[in-house]
């Protein structure tokens, strides 16, 4: 029973992870619409922050979370909190890039980026977490993802994004 039990966690685990991944191409192309609004990748990132912060505030009072336990923060490594740094970074970077690569090769990329740290971080252990040694078959699986950046990058009919995607004026063949 424990063992089926076992199972369908791990599978509304995997469907809520799905679920949060088709979330994260959404991302970046909202975000440079308020970066189009507002004239900056900074101000962009500034009012995803914003509203996060607004939105896990209201999501933990709601249930019921006991802030006190922040006081334990004192405890932790200095580099825990490096993730805000992280997301961050992450933020501003897909404000500015979605509109140079599109969303799909942005994602891609960020995939492979995300494999390839994610299997260094398992590998070693690192950062308090169990080690999970790569075997060839991970290494196969992050060599295809990156096949497919490859494959998605070269299927671009398009050149580069106009300027004005970019926050830059379009060249007039005058100006050439």
């Amino acid at each position: 029973m424990s063992g089926d039990g076992g199972r369908l966690v791990m599978l509304l685990a995997l469907l809520m992870a799905v679920a949060v991944g088709m979330l994260l191409p959404i991302q970046p192309a909202l975000n440079a619409q308020v970066r189009a609004h507002t004239g900056s990748p900074w101000l962009g990132g500034f009012v995803n922050f914003m509203v996060g912060f607004a939105t896990v505030t209201l999501v933990a009072l709601v249930v019921g979370v006991d802030f006190r336990g922040l006081a334990k923060l004192t405890e932790a490594p200095w580099w825990a909190l490096l993730g805000g740094v992280i997301g961050a970074t992450f933020v501003v970077s897909s404000i500015v890039l979605v509109p140079r690569l599109g969303v799909v090769l942005l994602i891609g990329a960020i995939v492979f980026g995300q494999m390839l740290s994610s299997t260094v971080i398992d590998h070693y252990g690192l950062l308090g977490l169990e080690k999970r040694p790569a075997d060839p078959r991970r290494i196969i699986g992050i060599l295809l993802l990156l096949v497919g950046v490859v494959l998605i990058q070269s299927s671009t009919r398009e050149g580069p994004a106009a300027p004005e995607a970019l926050g830059q004026e379009r060249e007039t063949v005058e100006e050439r």
